[in-house]
């Protein structure tokens, strides 16, 4: 009929609900991962360097990925470029792993939690940063994130050879070597730098050819 107004379109009820429903879940992601970590800081004395270095690889090849994912199938945020997220996560990275800050972390529970919490900040930073311009297919960008995960995986490779072919411990003798697995101060630290050069170092490497296959899959489409 002319001059009827249409009717209403009722508000989604749903949507809140969602939105209430995945907050409720964010806050218990973070208050797990909290009680891990607090879990895990029991076992650092015995479990030695390599632990250690254990604990923060889960957080920056799991944790951040998934986290960044997750936020971004979400919730349409804009993220820093590539690269100053890549920049970040090398200072934090190489500045943890100073002797003294190594130290603060590993004997104080403030401090450890601290580390690990930068350590999964800045690579959610990171991994965010390249979902979102793979999302967006941000040619641009995702040429960044390409050269950006390059990078991180190329810094961590050399902080991983530099721990395994240490000639000489750089960190508190009571810091190294494991009680649990019988490792000395030097293999206990040789491991833990294997355990970058192995794994941390192949994540980025792997993320940065797929992202760089994405890209060049687009052209020549």
């Amino acid at each position: 009929m002319i001059g009827s107004r249409a009717p209403a379109i009722a508000p989604s009820r749903t949507a809140p609900g969602l939105r209430r429903g995945r907050s409720a879940l964010l806050v218990l992601a973070a208050a797990a991962w909290f009680a891990a970590m607090v879990a895990s800081f029991q076992f650092s004395a015995s479990g030695g360097f390599a632990w250690h270095m254990v604990l923060h690889l889960v957080n920056v090849t799991m944790i951040a990925p998934l986290a960044g994912l997750a936020i971004r199938a979400h919730r349409s945020i804009r993220m820093p470029a590539p690269l100053l997220a890549a920049f970040i996560e090398f200072l934090v990275v190489w500045g943890w792993h100073a002797p003294a800050a190594h130290a603060f972390a590993r004997t104080d529970i403030g401090g450890f939690l601290l580390e690990q919490a930068s350590f999964v900040a800045c690579a959610f930073l990171l991994w965010a940063a390249v979902a979102d311009a793979v999302a967006r297919r941000d040619q641009e960008a995702s040429a960044q994130s390409v050269l950006a995960l390059l990078l991180t995986s190329m810094h961590m490779t050399l902080l991983g050879a530099v721990l395994a072919l240490a000639a000489r411990n750089p960190y508190r003798a009571d810091l190294c070597g494991s009680a649990a697995s019988g490792l000395g101060p030097m293999a206990d630290l040789q491991l833990g730098g294997v355990l970058m050069l192995g794994v941390a170092a192949s994540v980025y490497l792997v993320a940065a050819l797929y992202v760089a296959r994405r890209l060049l899959g687009k052209h020549q489409a």
